[in-house]
Formats: structure tokens, C-alpha cells, sequence
């Protein structure tokens, strides 16, 4: 895989609804124009399209019987289930994660470490936020865009995941389109077309979702 970011969706609270799982796959199949996403260096999110299989592990959001129905009727493709709490089983996501918390999460005013980590405490979460969403999604945007698609990555290479994309994305190869193109609501309410892309995604869950 490239380990491009395709898309994502941000949840607030314990394991993810439906609806969230709906709006990262959205984001990730349809395009992303000028002025969809932030970045501080104008950096295109070029990355978007429909996967030729999903691999979801067993969060409530990701077997709901609304994630799959709309996954099958936008894209008409398979989907993979593994067990929960199986890391190994999703590599490429659980790296990306790790990734995302060492280098953006640990950054952010008012982190306050993993889950699991939380009871101790000396304070209540509220007493450290200090985030709007939409500052939340400027910060994470930017470091997808600006940063994580123009890093060297050791799993590709040395290659960073933009060229990674773009070698395995050539305009000389055909390009797979999905079985029912057209246009799809992405997560802004906008409508923007979408293609069908040679690669595996996965979702993963811990108040995130992501593809690759």
C-alpha cells in the first residue's frame, strides 16, 4: 500500500457510531477540492477512491447493519471482519494510529493520553479541553496534508505516501471505476464524484477512523 490517508472522521466518546464509520468511508471515496480540507502549505489531499475490499474489525459502527448496507450499495464491495482488539490482523492501520498519536495527538493542547490511561487522572477530561472541533479538524488536516503525505515512510521504501500514491496511481494505468459511479454527499455536505482505487482499506476505531 501507498499508507496514504484517504479519509477520516473525528467522534467524541467511547467507541463509534455508525454514522461516523458512514462519514470517514464517505470522505475517503469521494475527491477533495480545493478548499474541502486545511493546509497551512496548500498541500492537495490528493488521495481518494473506492477500495477493492474493507477491512473492519468487530466496533459496533463498523458491523452495524447501516455501515454495510450503505458500504454495498455506494460501492458494491466486499468487506472483512476480524476479531476485536487483534492489532495484528489491521497492521497498516494500527501503525498509522500509533503514528498519528505519537506525532499529532501528544501535540495537542490538553492531551490527555489513551483511554485506558485516563482514571489516573488527578482531573476530569473537561477541566482540560480547550478544542473546538473545527480547530480540532484544522490541526489534523493539516498534519495528514502538510506532514504524514510528505514524510519518508521505512514501510514503502524511504518513499513518502504521496509518491507512493502517485507511482501506484499512474495516468498511464486504467483506472477502476466503482460499479455504482456517480456522486456521493461527502462529509461537508457537498457532493463531489468518486473512483474506484487498486488498493485494501481499513478502519480502525480508539475515537478515530482512517483509511489507507
Amino acid at each position: 500500500g501507498s499508507r496514504s490517508v484517504l479519509g477520516y472522521e473525528v467522534h467524541i466518546g467511547k467507541g463509534e457510531p455508525a454514522s461516523s464509520v458512514i462519514s470517514a468511508y464517505r470522505h475517503a471515496i469521494c475527491t477533495k477540492p480545493e478548499g474541502s480540507h486545511f493546509s497551512v502549505n496548500n498541500q492537495r489531499w490528493y488521495c481518494y477512491g473506492v477500495p477493492v475490499k474493507l477491512v473492519f474489525d468487530g466496533g459496533p459502527g463498523f458491523i452495524s447493519g447501516e455501515t454495510h448496507t450503505y458500504i454495498t450499495k455506494t460501492s458494491g464491495i466486499t468487506v472483512e471482519t476480524v476479531a476485536s482488539n487483534s492489532p495484528w490482523l489491521k497492521p497498516f492501520v494500527e501503525r498509522f494510529i500509533y503514528t498519528f498519536r505519537l506525532q499529532c495527538e501528544r501535540e495537542l493542547p490538553g492531551y490527555v493520553g489513551k483511554v485506558e490511561d485516563q482514571s489516573k487522572l488527578d482531573h476530569k477530561i473537561e477541566q482540560r479541553a480547550c478544542l473546538t472541533i473545527d480547530a480540532l479538524r484544522r490541526i489534523i488536516e493539516s498534519w495528514i496534508t502538510d506532514d504524514y503525505h510528505h514524510s519518508s515512510h521505512s514501510g514503502i521504501n524511504g518513499k513518502t505516501p504521496c509518491q507512493a500514491w502517485k507511482d501506484r496511481n499512474h495516468p498511464s494505468q486504467s483506472t477502476r471505476i466503482a460499479p455504482f459511479y456517480g456522486k456521493v454527499d461527502n462529509p461537508r455536505q457537498k457532493r463531489y464524484a468518486f473512483r474506484k482505487a487498486p488498493y485494501t482499506g481499513a478502519l480502525g476505531g480508539h475515537g478515530r477512523q482512517a483509511c489507507r
